[in-house]
């Protein structure tokens, strides 16, 4: 077995050191440069091809949007000396609780439902919501001949498109500390 040259995994990187959000032909091309490349190796490369909306995007701004209403409604209250100031607070609360749970739901119901599944009324929502996106996963099997089940698994995972940047800072720095983590 090959030590780790840095140098190749330096040509690798540069070999798709070029914008390739996901949806553009910048992203095909990448996909097929690492499938050759990947076969070139010898592996056997598969395809998973799958579709996607943006609605975690969407219910990301949408919570935003609503903590800051939430934000400075109480803080109106407050100026006014309301004692209505609990309600707005007390939303903003619950909103805080059930991020997680709605992010993550948003992410999952967000993929297209499988040739002849029937989508749950979620997944019908999510996947209407935002723009939507058609892409594959990449999915490469070393066969060693051997007793494969009794040998472990190795999954490299990476993305062949590049991270966008249209989102703001602030937002995608919102969205980090409110994400959940598995």
């Amino acid at each position: 077995m090959e030590k780790f040259n840095p140098e190749t995994a330096r040509h690798y990187a540069e070999l798709i050191a070029y914008p390739r959000a996901v949806g553009t032909p910048g992203e095909i091309i990448a996909r097929h440069k690492i499938t050759d490349l990947l076969e070139g190796m010898g592996l056997k490369v598969e395809t998973q091809p799958f579709s996607f909306s943006t609605a975690y995007d969407v219910f990301l701004k949408i919570e935003i949007m609503t903590s800051q209403i939430l934000i400075l409604v109480a803080l109106g209250l407050l100026a006014l000396q309301s004692n209505l100031a609990f309600i707005p607070v007390s939303l903003l609360v619950l909103l805080i609780i059930f991020l997680g749970p709605l992010n993550r739901a948003a992410q999952i119901y967000s993929l297209a439902p499988k040739a002849g599944e029937k989508p749950a009324l979620w997944n019908q929502l999510c996947y209407s919501i935002g723009s939507r996106y058609a892409t594959e996963n990449i999915l490469a099997d070393l066969s060693t001949g051997s007793d494969e089940k009794a040998l472990p698994h190795l999954f490299l995972v990476a993305h062949s498109d590049s991270k966008s940047q249209r989102i703001s800072l602030v937002t995608r720095i919102s969205g980090f500390g409110i994400r959940e983590e598995n």
